[in-house]
């Protein structure tokens, strides 16, 4: 699970924050900025 937060929150696809030592917290970023960095080379 760990590795597959880790690429999503890398790609832009959601957000992983610690607001303290004892919580995290996982959210989908906004869909114009997750499209905006999944760009496709030519």
């Amino acid at each position: 699970m760990f590795a597959a937060v880790d690429r999503l929150s890398r790609g832009g696809t959601v957000t992983l924050q610690r607001p303290d030592s004892s919580e995290r917290r996982l959210s989908l970023a906004p869909r114009r900025l997750a499209k905006a960095r999944h760009v496709t080379p030519p």
